[in-house]
């Protein structure tokens, strides 16, 4: 290698030595060696720097070990151990390359419960094995989509469900209904089938008979021929229209119909 004249090696060389020289003693207390059997004394500062190259298939196995990225992203948390502690600001999960995110319990077993408190005791959500997951609430549960109220249940009126849109039953049934009370209320097909139908006008048809085959059938205290009972009811314009009774101070005339009705 080339050597001025006052011993110095040149400075580009790979073989070039320090000026005076440096024993195995000096470099071993002075420099980080590659093959980490030398331990640093001090901090260190990597100036902003990185530390690469890392292996991908390296875990750590203490707890001031260093470890990678990969390591991180898909460490196990049912393999940490964690002891209860307060927050006193604003949690956020950050996504970065995960689609992602769980928050919660997953190795509930019988007799254990997860609860996540709103506010109080008095305000939470409660899931137990094998039981529905509980929503509590002192007053009631609102649902809204953007500024727009949808669904209430409970409210200050006592345990009620109350909707403010339309519900749209997509073919589906209303049942265990009870019987109207209030005139608002919805019927029930019980109190529809045993109600009298209010039915002013057209409800008899032209009868052609007193026991016509629609069901209806009439009778009377007496008539004259050609003017019997039924035609009372007959508003056809091309029959005789009329119901004469024949002898007797005492005339009446009765329908009885298919079903209960106010005519």
């Amino acid at each position: 290698m080339p050597v001025d004249k006052f011993g110095h090696t040149d400075s580009g060389s790979t073989q070039r030595t320090i000026a005076g020289g440096v024993t195995l003693t000096q470099a071993n207390n002075t420099f980080l060696r590659r093959d980490g059997t030398i331990a640093a004394t001090g901090n260190l500062d990597m100036g902003g720097n990185s530390i690469e190259g890392l292996s991908t298939t390296y875990n750590p196995s203490e707890d001031n070990h260093l470890t990678n990225k990969k390591y991180v992203d898909e460490r196990d948390d049912s393999k940490v151990s964690k002891t209860g502690d307060t927050m006193t600001g604003n949690l956020f999960l950050h996504f970065g390359s995960a689609n992602v995110r769980t928050m919660g319990s997953r190795d509930l077993r019988e007799n254990k419960q997860f609860v996540f408190l709103l506010g109080n005791t008095s305000n939470k959500i409660q899931c137990r094995v094998n039981r529905p997951i509980t929503l509590q609430s002192t007053d009631g549960f609102l649902c809204r989509q953007g500024d727009h109220d949808i669904m209430r249940f409970g409210s200050a009126l006592g345990r009620r469900v109350e909707s403010f849109q339309d519900i749209v039953m997509n073919g589906k049934y209303i049942v265990d209904l009870h019987d109207p009370a209030e005139a608002q209320d919805s019927a029930t097909k019980k109190y529809v089938d045993n109600s009298l139908k209010k039915c002013h006008v057209g409800y008899i048809p032209n009868l052609k008979d007193n026991a016509s085959r629609t069901g209806f059938h009439v009778i009377s205290s007496s008539h004259t021929h050609g003017h019997e009972a039924y035609k009372a009811f007959n508003h056809d314009e091309e029959e005789d229209g009329a119901w004469i009774h024949g002898d007797g101070v005492i005339a009446w005339i009765q329908i009885k119909c298919p079903e209960p009705v106010i005519i």
